[in-house]
């Protein structure tokens, strides 16, 4: 964070700034309700814990509010690099804006854009009594919570002790975190367990155990199988889980208005990861032979829900770099997928599944997504309406539109109409287990699924609304500061006011979920959300400007080496396609986070071994890659790790230029397949998993039958996969079950040991050995 944000205010009082605070923001317009206002406004205060405290910022709204200057306070509110001074980022911490309507020349656009880019801000209006200004329909056209409105500057102490009382209720309602709150309470009493869990308040710790109990001291005292008040239950919540849910319902956006035509939206937690909560929206509502569209490089979790849900997948072509590295289906993909299925099948698919973003930083945009889908509905509707094929489809999507009898009214139908029923048997899950905090800084808001459902409301109004389902899992415990393990559900879903659906997602909930959930783990989701929520935007504006140091300082110049032969892989470099010559894979409709590092060397040395020496130097990274490995700058991090990282870098290269020899360009670049060779028959993908045609297995060798190809031109024999083979890296399956083995699949897994793959079928040595069916055509 810049040192101006340290610094003391430019206001008369020159309050200094404590670790804890909300940044009060007044329009200068507001200036002109004279001194007494003035000085009333500047004697509020908040009472709340930590040494939280108010301050107040002087921003010009009024000379941004018009024509290009709009673009630029749109860049200011994002803290967009170039455009945002040192007093600018004192915006990091806004809590809450009080603007003169009548000052300002477009006093609604100002509005909306503080409300695109901080939803859950709070807005305080004052305007003349005579002003012209129509509070409901002003209320509607701005996301998040009413405004409050106040006539007038006549009486300047009545106005601050109101603000004052608004402000206050607005932070405590932050710091409130209802489950941690019981929690705490609960282990001050004295409790004696005759149930389950000896371990519990420590009671089981004799003498063999003694060194494990002393390590975690307190926190046996919070493990407890007790699922009623003064606590409450996962499963069946009433009391302190579910008030922590509903205020991470508005936290994450699920929540917030508009709801007018969203009776049920919400938050669940989920204490077994993400790949629960995925398995939670998966089999919720997707039945047997449904058509699901998904990346061929979703996480795990995905293509094992749709085994067991025996969904037919449609995999997705996905865009990859010239550094081996995957990204997402361009829109173009996905668009001529969902109209190759409406043209063979006559179809929907029953969910669409997007990772957003994906591992390495690559955000989709997700109303553009749901925009893509709309037009694919819109060119359908000009196409078939007036046949029966058009009738057909209404047919099917009846289930979704009960309230609404589509077989009587089908030739009738609007474009509009069509499209609002037909995306009612859509779910759109975003896979957003590396966002999770993402609703809380401006820089990525809009590539948010929650975001999307809400700006949607207003774009789109209430009709597409009562169409539009959108669901987003979060690891939690990736991104924010929640126990491994923590993740959440967020959804916003019109068919929830159907009984058929709402029962349909509780059971995949319970059965999903287990029946033994950590106190540990829902507490630290509860107060993660409160974090996020006080101090989410500074704390990630910090790892942004660490992030944007390190590239500065590892960049590579043109023709040239990196720093110490270690450079970073410019945000260009990694939205550049490794095949130039398919447009449709174009990253256009991408954002980029900058905050995911991917570095690379001049070394002739793998990926796997700087991984292990990173770590061998007190650094750890997970995902690595041929010539790459990956840094994220998390919340976490801080100027002492940053040094800390660029000493063993430095330390390394000195190390490697002895012992490598340096290359002048990259080489060796693994070669993804980034299309899905497709099934074998019509069968889903749960009748291959579970062998529910009986076929013989065989393991064969991938080496072995690569030696028999080069010998014979040819595979004697057709294999089928039989099981999942996800090698690492990439870290999405090359092989799942029913997939017909081509040469060039084998080719590809011919470089890994069993070592580098999940899904191997022997790991007897460093030969990789893969499960099939061998299926002998007639």
């Amino acid at each position: 964070m810049t040192n101006s944000i340290q610094s003391t205010l430019d206001h008369p009082m020159g309050i200094a700034i404590p670790q804890l605070h909300t940044i009060l923001l007044m329009d200068g317009g507001v200036q002109e309700g004279g001194s007494s206002f003035f000085q009333a406004v500047m004697a509020l205060k908040i009472v709340a814990p930590f040494g939280h405290s108010l301050q107040l910022l002087h921003y010009p709204l009024r000379h941004c509010a018009q024509g290009e200057n709009l673009s630029k306070l749109r860049g200011v509110l994002r803290l967009e690099k170039g455009i945002v001074g040192d007093d600018d980022q004192r915006l990091v911490r806004l809590r809450a804006v009080v603007l003169a309507w009548d000052a300002l020349p477009e006093p609604l656009e100002v509005c909306r854009l503080l409300r695109f880019f901080h939803p859950d801000l709070s807005l305080f209006i004052l305007h003349n009594s005579q002003s012209n200004l129509d509070m409901q329909t002003f209320t509607r056209q701005l996301i998040g919570a009413p405004p409050l409105f106040y006539t007038d500057l006549a009486n300047s102490a009545l106005f601050a002790h109101l603000l004052e009382q608004e402000l206050n209720r607005i932070i405590h309602s932050y710091y409130e975190a209802p489950y941690w709150d019981s929690l705490k309470r609960f282990t001050q009493d004295p409790l004696v367990s005759f149930h389950t869990l000896p371990i519990g308040r420590g009671q089981s710790c004799s003498p063999s155990y003694v060194d494990f109990a002393a390590y975690y001291n307190e926190y046996f005292d919070a493990e407890t199988s007790l699922a009623t008040s003064p606590l409450d239950s996962l499963l069946m919540p009433k009391e302190a889980i579910k008030k922590a849910q509903l205020k991470a319902a508005s936290a994450f956006g699920a929540g917030l208005a508009p709801v007018s035509s969203l009776k049920y939206f919400g938050t669940r937690f989920v204490t077994c990861g993400t790949s629960s909560a995925n398995r939670v929206v998966i089999s919720a509502f997707v039945k047997p032979d449904d058509y699901v569209m998904l990346e061929l490089s979703c996480h795990v979790s995905h293509h094992y829900s749709l085994a067991y849900t025996h969904a037919k997948p449609i995999y997705l072509e996905i865009f990859s770099n010239m550094y081996g590295i995957a990204g997402p289906t361009p829109l173009a993909i996905l668009q001529r997928e969902l109209e190759g299925l409406l043209e063979r099948e006559n179809r929907l698919p029953a969910m669409l599944i997007l990772t957003n973003p994906t591992f390495d930083g690559f955000y989709y945009r997700p109303m553009k997504v749901v925009a893509t889908v709309r037009t694919v509905l819109a060119a359908y509707w000009e196409k078939y309406r007036h046949t029966a094929r058009f009738t057909e489809l209404l047919n099917r999507l009846y289930r979704f539109n009960q309230e609404v009898d589509l077989k009587a009214t089908a030739r009738a139908a609007t474009p509009h109409d069509f499209i609002v029923a037909a995306l009612r048997g859509i779910v759109f899950l975003f896979d957003e287990a590396w966002s999770a905090d993402a609703f809380f800084h401006p820089r990525f808001i809009e590539f948010t699924a929650m975001h999307a459902a809400l700006h949607g409301a207003l774009e789109g109004g209430d009709n597409l609304m009562k169409g539009l389902r959108i669901y987003s899992t979060h690891s939690i415990h990736k991104r924010l500061s929640a126990l491994r393990q923590g993740s959440m559900i967020h959804y916003r879903d019109p068919l929830m006011e159907l009984a058929e659906f709402r029962i349909a997602f509780e059971q995949s909930y319970r059965s999903n979920t287990t029946t033994s959930p950590s106190a540990n783990i829902i507490a630290s989701l509860d107060v993660a959300r409160r974090q996020a929520q006080l101090e989410g935007e500074q704390l990630i504006e910090e790892s942004i400007q660490l992030a944007e140091k390190f590239r500065r300082d590892y960049e590579r110049p043109p023709g040239g080496r990196g720093r110490h032969s270690f450079y970073v892989v410019s945000a260009e470099e990694m939205m550049k396609s490794a095949d130039p010559d398919r447009p449709d894979l174009s990253p256009d409709d991408f954002f980029f986070d900058t905050t995911r590092v991917t570095l690379s060397w001049d070394f002739a040395i793998a990926g796997k071994k700087i991984r292990q020496l990173l770590l061998n130097n007190a650094i750890h990274i997970n995902k690595y890659g041929q010539k790459v490995v990956l840094i994220i700058f998390n919340i976490g991090i801080d100027s002492a790790h940053f040094e800390q990282l660029r000493h063993v870098l430095e330390t390394l290269a000195s190390q490697l230029q002895n012992e490598h020899v340096c290359l002048g360009a990259l080489e060796n670049t693994v070669s993804l397949l980034t299309k899905f060779s497709g099934f074998y028959g019509t069968e889903n993908l749960g009748y291959w998993a579970k062998n529910l045609g009986l076929k013989r297995l065989n393991v064969i060798d991938v080496e072995d039958i690569c030696q028999t190809i080069e010998q014979t031109g040819s595979l004697e024999e057709n294999y089928i996969s039989a099981a999942f083979v996800i090698p690492y890296p990439p870290g999405y399956p090359l092989l799942v079950p029913g997939q017909l083995i081509t040469a060039q699949l084998l080719n590809c897994l011919r470089g890994f040991t069993s070592n580098d793959v999940l899904g191997a079928a022997e790991r007897t040595d460093d030969r990789l050995m893969i499960a099939t069916y061998v299926v002998h055509t007639p």
